[in-house]
């Protein structure tokens, strides 16, 4: 289910002007004035606004005020609150009567509206200073073509893309509550959870959610209807951990989505020895019920696996594993890779405690933690006892084809990728980095597809999502791409600022260049702010602010925005130093002896519309051939 930002839920509304007391609401310039002065809104508050004017005269309620809003997003009260907040304070209502609160009802906009349509504003689109200020340096036929395009079909394509009804045999596995007298084992808790979901994503026939989006309704005061449709399964599964001494009780209970009627419960009492046994067995139950659940079928049948790990100190370290890797707070990576490597070294006799050491391997050596060739030894030795361990594993597959990928092992990669899907077609992890080596094989309309799969099974996944918003930008669908990077920032605010900046960029190809620098200004001050800045008063032919906001960024760690400097110098029509951070970026890029990363900046660089300035200039051809040539050489 897609959640429309404030610029796609104003879109119906283009073009209008509303007009109250003596204010003026103009939808297609994003604007609140008050006679010649501008009002600050912040996007979401704008939306909020809008709505409530389109609506004057009828009560909304919260639930649909909320829906329209964040739709597909999981947010507090307080996100509509903070709004309202911010929009009375604005329009001078203390007293909230112009928007009144009905209690437990809703809200109503209780004042005349005259709604007409809207002018161009004065001196902005119609008086392009330059060629720089209409993005002649850039290719025409690549914005105009793809932005009418998809504007006319850009929440549509998203739908058709990520949403549609959810399938009888669907199933989100809710995060269990950690019932112990301490309320200290979340981790166990969400062991269990999680070892409950592996289980079911392993039989054939049932749809389960990802991990990231099931997980995200953790403590969230919502309806059991209500956390079905945000995810768009017909089905929930819930329960309960308490562990005390060395007994544990676990509770589980299938919920349907639609009525939120409980359609079957149990409860396991066993010795903490045998409590991992559990998760085998409640997986079981609910296949059982989710194949009575389908006309005329019975109960679907899971893949054959080995007996379920006992509970032990090993397991114990691969489930704080596993729950610092999913945390990804700062360090945790770290702290996640000592406990998986000790789980390893007590019970190398299970598969996940390999997958587990793996993942955060690879992590740490894209991140120059680790020597990348020698992650890139530990991860294969990794993955071939795992695989040794469990022959059915789609996860060990799909990063033994992505290893192969990254070291130009062309016929390995299509073998463990062909057998990756096969067995993991409901795995968003699967379908990701098999959308990632579609991307960077630069067949593009497959990277959309499976990405879209991905974001279909995890839609509250940020990095899906920025994913697939990345693909969509590369294939020139920019509106498409303009929700996506939307939503990212939406699903995770601490990163919010780079797909800002990337959605500012967008907005910047579209001509939609108030809007651009509105979104950049909302930035806090830093490097991604200063960036955007650049982009945005070069694009307004405001040359000499461009400048200053370019020296601002030079403030900044240069080595890490070598590639986006080598696009702004490109934008601002200075080829000279465009080449030289062009040259910096390929570098940097080589001296890190990371291959997979080396393919992804030629592939950055080669499509980037900012950079067509470049494209005539025989350096540029000769960059382009000796970058390829290293990158060829770094594979063999």
């Amino acid at each position: 289910m897609i959640r429309l930002s404030s610029s796609q839920v104003l879109s119906q509304y283009d073009h209008l002007v509303y007009r109250f007391r003596d204010y003026t609401l103009n939808v297609d310039r994003g604007s609140l004035t008050r006679g010649d002065d501008a009002i600050p809104l912040r996007p979401k508050s704008f939306g909020v606004l809008c709505y409530l004017v389109e609506n004057a005269g009828r009560l909304v309620s919260k639930n649909e005020l909320m829906k329209s809003i964040w739709h597909g997003v999981v947010v507090t009260d307080d996100s509509l609150t903070q709004c309202l907040v911010e929009i009375r304070k604005v329009l001078g209502d203390p007293d909230r009567e112009i928007i009144k609160t009905v209690p437990r009802r809703g809200y109503l906009f209780d004042e005349a509206v005259e709604k007409t349509a809207s002018d161009p504003a004065p001196g902005t689109r119609a008086s392009a200073p330059s060629g720089k200020r209409r993005l002649s340096m850039l290719t025409l036929s690549f914005i105009t073509v793809a932005a009418i395009f998809t504007w006319l079909i850009q929440v549509d394509t998203n739908d058709s893309l990520i949403h549609s009804q959810p399938a009888p045999t669907s199933v989100a596995v809710l995060p269990f509550a950690d019932m112990s007298p301490d309320q200290d084992q979340g981790y166990f808790a969400d062991g269990i959870a999680e070892a409950v979901l592996n289980e079911l994503v392993r039989t054939p026939g049932l749809i389960v959610m990802a991990r990231t989006s099931s997980f995200a309704f953790r403590d969230v005061n919502e309806s059991a209807t209500a956390i079905a449709d945000s995810l768009n399964v017909a089905n929930l599964l819930e329960g309960s951990v308490r562990k005390e001494g060395d007994r544990v009780r676990i509770t589980a209970q299938l919920i349907d989505g639609a009525s939120g009627a409980h359609l079957w419960s149990q409860t396991y009492d066993r010795w903490l020895g045998n409590a991992l046994e559990v998760q085998s067995d409640i997986a079981g139950d609910v296949a059982v019920v989710l194949g009575q659940k389908l006309a005329g079928a019975g109960a679907l049948q899971r893949k054959a696996r080995g007996a379920p790990p006992r509970y032990s100190e090993a397991r114990e370290h691969y489930l704080k594993g596993r729950f610092f890797f999913n945390r990804r707070s700062r360090g945790d990576t770290e702290l996640a890779h000592d406990h998986f490597r000790a789980a390893v070294e007590m019970d190398p006799s299970q598969p996940d405690h390999w997958l587990g050491m793996a993942g955060t391997t690879g992590a740490l050596a894209w991140r120059g933690v680790i020597d990348w060739q020698e992650g890139l030894d530990i991860r294969k030795m990794a993955l071939d006892k795992a695989l040794a361990l469990d022959p059915l594993n789609a996860e060990a597959y799909i990063r033994l084809a992505q290893i192969h990928f990254q070291t130009g092992n062309r016929d390995l990669t299509e073998a463990y990728l062909e057998r990756a899907l096969e067995l993991g077609q409901g795995s968003p992890l699967v379908l990701s980095i098999a959308a990632g080596i579609a991307y960077i094989e630069r067949q593009f309309e497959e990277a959309v597809e499976l990405q879209a799969r991905a974001v279909k099974l995890d839609p509250l996944g940020f990095v899906n999502r920025g994913n697939l918003a990345s693909y969509l930008f590369t294939n020139g669908r920019l509106e498409e791409a303009a929700i996506e990077y939307a939503n990212a920032g939406e699903l995770n605010p601490a990163h919010a600022h780079a797909f800002v900046v990337e959605l500012a960029k967008i907005r910047i190809l579209q001509d939609r260049l108030d809007e651009a620098e509105r979104l950049v200004l909302e930035l806090p001050p830093g490097a991604p702010r200063a960036r955007g800045l650049v982009y945005a008063y070069q694009a307004q032919g405001r040359f000499e602010e461009a400048k200053a906001a370019l020296e601002n960024l030079m403030a900044y760690d240069n080595s890490l925005y070598a590639v986006e400097l080598t696009d702004i110098h490109a934008f601002r029509g200075s080829l000279d130093e465009s080449f030289h951070w062009l040259g910096v970026a390929t570098e940097s890029a080589f001296d890190s002896g990371n291959a997979p990363a080396n393919q992804e900046m030629l592939l950055r660089l080669q499509t980037s519309p900012f950079l067509r300035p470049l494209h005539e200039d025989p350096r540029w051809a000769e960059w382009l051939q000796d970058t390829q040539r290293r990158i060829g050489g770094s594979q063999t």
